[in-house]
């Protein structure tokens, strides 16, 4: 886990907020829903592709982050990070609170998910494996990406709809992190998902965020436009025409 200013003792009845803005959700099923974003601090991974600053936060009461999620109009609400597993038993005192929302929660997977009121409460998880492009990160356990997929699913039986997508950030040009992804995905198929619960989405080498320095540029490019063309051409090869490419919206548009 990386090294962090400030204290990283769990505060029962808190939680660590980097951000809580309202924008639209850029990925995955619920991609263009106006949303209102929860970002806790802290991961247990150090990505190089990580766009995201989540070393700096400040304490905030769980009833006060609710507070803040009701002054915003968006009814749904996504949960991210860092990695927002880490807080799982004050998760679920703050989705609790919010019944009437959508909750959807961002995660890379590879937290044990182990509180069941949590399980029970969030409406879609969605997992961000970081394999291929994202990784190989020698803290990041593919075992549990797929214990907690089964464990999600099978609470998922009792959901009307969906209750976990996949999503895959995937350089186009380097072989090994496409094998990487499709041999992790392998091991995906046999937890008997839906081909639409399976995202595509090209890796941006113009926005990475380098924490410490406390930057992060978006700076969408040709680049990226031409890797996603080619993405969607690898993917519909290499998987039998079977998932979705989507961009990440968030990276073309200037709202927050």
């Amino acid at each position: 886990m990386p090294t962090y200013a400030q204290p990283i003792r769990r505060i029962p009845g808190s939680l660590k907020i980097v951000e809580l803005f309202t924008t639209v959700q850029g990925e995955g099923f619920k991609i263009g829903v106006p949303s209102t974003f929860v970002r806790t601090g802290m991961c247990n991974l150090e990505c190089p592709g990580c766009d995201t600053k989540w070393d700096a936060w400040t304490e905030t009461r769980i009833s006060e982050v609710a507070a803040q999620v009701r002054s915003f109009k968006a009814s749904h609400v996504v949960i991210s990070g860092g990695e927002p597993t880490l807080w799982q038993p004050d998760l679920a005192l703050l989705v609790a609170l919010l019944p009437e929302y959508h909750i959807t929660v961002e995660s890379n997977g590879s937290v044990p998910l182990t509180n069941l009121e949590l399980l029970q409460r969030v409406d879609l998880w969605s997992f961000s494996p970081k394999v291929g492009s994202l990784g190989p990160d020698e803290k990041f356990s593919r075992a549990v990406v797929l214990s907690n997929i089964a464990r999600v699913m099978e609470v998922g039986r009792h959901f009307d709809a969906p209750n976990l997508q996949i999503k895959y950030v995937l350089d186009p040009n380097v072989p090994e992190h496409v094998d990487s992804v499709f041999m992790f995905q392998s091991h995906v198929d046999q937890q008997r998902l839906s081909d639409d619960q399976i995202f595509f989405q090209p890796y941006d080498r113009g926005t990475l965020v380098n924490i410490y320095a406390r930057q992060v540029a978006f700076n969408i490019n040709e680049e990226y436009n031409r890797d996603l063309a080619a993405l969607t051409k690898l993917v519909l090869e290499r998987s039998g025409a079977r998932f979705r490419v989507v961009p990440q919206l968030h990276k073309y548009i200037t709202f927050r």
